[in-house]
């Protein structure tokens, strides 16, 4: 049994490990009170740029998406530096997305495209382009966002919805060459 000068000294850490078992067993309403707990008993905790962008995905997957916008907003202004910004900004414009305001999340992707050139949501990011663009009805935009993501990272697990979207793009785009072969590579 740790004494309770050590317990203190691990505290920190038990609550931000709590919240990521919460997490992880996706009970996020749970995860969500751990991470806010660290946030409000240890801001300066090395768990903190962690627990604040965590409390995003937790929005995020209970379909909150103007809080988990919120809360990725305030990780990327509390900790601009941290290695998941571009990340925040990519989860942030898929909740953006999630909430139906499709030209708010085409901005906002359009910023992170511009801002990331290199990031491994990069792929990820041309692909929602792609499917924000078709929502939109601009079908060539759409095509050329899917092939963008399909030559970045051709063996995503997505590739398939990705070229079976480049497709129906194709095809209302009036490009029904383009489309054919899309479909027949399905």
């Amino acid at each position: 049994v740790l004494s309770s000068a050590s317990a203190n000294r691990f505290y920190d850490g038990a609550v931000y490990w709590s919240a990521e078992a919460y997490f992880r067993g996706k009970d996020f309403r749970q995860a969500l009170g751990q991470y806010q707990k660290l946030i409000d008993d240890f801001p300066n905790s090395k768990y903190a740029p962690s627990a604040y962008y965590s409390k995003g995905w937790c929005y995020h997957n209970l379909k909150e998406y103007e809080a988990a916008v919120d809360s990725l907003e305030a990780f990327v202004k509390k900790f601009p530096a941290d290695s998941l910004v571009a990340d925040a900004k990519y989860k942030a414009a898929e909740s953006v997305f999630m909430s139906g305001k499709l030209d708010e999340a085409k901005k906002r992707l359009n910023d992170f495209l511009k801002e990331f050139t290199v990031s491994k949501k990069l792929p990820e990011a041309y692909f929602l382009s792609g499917e924000i663009d078709y929502a939109l009805r601009d079908y060539t935009a759409s095509a050329r966002d899917y092939a963008k993501a399909l030559e970045i990272s051709p063996g995503a697990a997505w590739g398939a919805y990705a070229l079976y979207g480049k497709g129906w793009a194709d095809f209302k785009a009036g490009d029904h060459k383009d489309a054919l072969d899309d479909f027949l590579a399905f």
